[in-house]
């Protein structure tokens, strides 16, 4: 779908889904395709860093050995 230059061949862009109708249909189908994953991207960039600055506070690679115990 991508063309050595980088830019989008829209046609194989595949809609994942049956679609008939115009050329026009399945442009526009396309193209919203495209902008909804877009948009899932951005979406998922987003909770990938509120997951980095939620473990910046859980994740402590600190131990306390006062508070271990071996065996029982």
């Amino acid at each position: 779908a991508v063309a050595s230059d980088g830019s989008l061949d829209e046609a194989q862009v595949p809609l994942g889904f049956e679609l008939e109708g115009s050329a026009a249909l399945q442009t526009a189908a396309r193209t919203l395709r495209l902008l909804h994953l877009d948009e899932l991207r951005s979406l998922q960039t987003d909770v990938d860093r509120l997951v980095v600055r939620v473990q910046e506070y859980t994740a402590d690679p600190r131990t306390d050995s006062s508070l271990g115990k071996v065996g029982h």
